[in-house]
């Protein structure tokens, strides 16, 4: 087991959104397994906050009422739908107990603002994971979504000032991606989650707090100088992607709030503009260092002004 941090508070930032996740229930803590402190920030006020995010006792909580036959989202771990008053409530099912749910979350409609129950097992123990999946992906990512900003499943790397995404599902190969640049000497900003968007015209990349299968995370946010969708292959090999279908294989490659028409909608407005300015590719490759340099001059021929 890796070395943890307790705190009753923390504020982070990536990609230059801020949040603040807050403990004021009793006999509760936040958990977090070095990936969130890294992303650590003296506490903000709170006009200068994305999101604002309290756990908080049950006891504490007033629900409003609401119609739970009419659901946004409904799944076997968690399902969401909206409040009498025009808010989001999140209910998630127990711990090894299938069809028993917990109501979790309410939050506001833009997920500015959200109080979340000190979550519990059904034999009463605590849980210091108030804060984990799949409530602060509901939160943390839709929030995003709404600033503009998506969180891509893929590897992205550090190269003479800006940022590679290497982006596909399970088994597409981030990790060795990632352990192939790193070979090479460039820096690994994530190799599971990050977070891409655009600032001031130009397509950025920042990494977050989220790892994958490498522990390893360096706080960053760069020009996205090039995706790269990736297929394992026994020759390595490059073609571009029109911007058109780089949007959709960014699209399914997202921790996309299906949830919520607006943010995807939103979000694949900003993958349009993003692929506008940077090259995509389909890359095949085999474990080896040769796609590096490969990538880097493909990426450097498509670049767009």
């Amino acid at each position: 087991m890796g070395l943890f941090y307790i705190m009753q508070r923390i504020d982070f930032e990536t990609g230059g959104f801020k949040f603040s996740i807050q403990c004021h229930a009793t006999d509760a803590e936040i958990r977090d397994d070095r990936g969130l402190y890294q992303f650590k920030e003296d506490d903000y006020p709170a006009q200068e906050l994305d999101g604002i995010y309290s756990i908080v006792d049950e006891s504490d909580m007033e629900w409003p009422d609401c119609d739970e036959n009419d659901l946004l989202w409904d799944s076997e771990i968690w399902r969401m739908g909206v409040t009498d008053d025009d808010r989001y409530f999140v209910d998630v099912h127990y711990p090894y107990h299938p069809g028993q749910l917990q109501r979790l979350a309410l939050i506001n409609k833009d997920f500015s603002r959200a109080k979340v129950v000190k979550r519990k097992m059904l034999d009463g123990r605590k849980s210091l994971d108030h804060f984990d999946y799949p409530i602060g992906n509901i939160i943390l990512f839709s929030r995003l979504a709404m600033l503009g900003a998506g969180v891509i499943h893929g590897c992205a790397i550090e190269a003479h000032g800006k940022a590679y995404l290497f982006s596909g599902p399970s088994g597409a190969g981030k990790s060795t991606i990632a352990k192939i640049w790193k070979a090479c000497g460039y820096t690994l900003l994530n190799d599971e989650r990050n977070i891409v968007f655009i600032r001031d015209g130009i397509p950025m990349l920042s990494s977050t707090p989220w790892h994958g299968e490498l522990p390893e995370i360096n706080k960053g946010t760069l020009p996205l100088a090039g995706v790269f969708f990736l297929e394992q292959h026994p020759c390595n090999d490059i073609i571009p992607v029109s911007p058109v279908s780089a949007s959709m294989k960014l699209m399914a490659n997202s921790m996309a709030p299906h949830h919520h028409a607006e943010n995807m909608n939103r979000l694949l407005e900003v993958y349009d503009q993003i692929f506008e300015r940077c090259p995509a590719f389909h890359l095949k490759f085999k474990p080896d260092t040769e796609c590096v340099q490969l990538c880097l001059d493909a990426a450097q021929k498509h670049a767009k002004a």
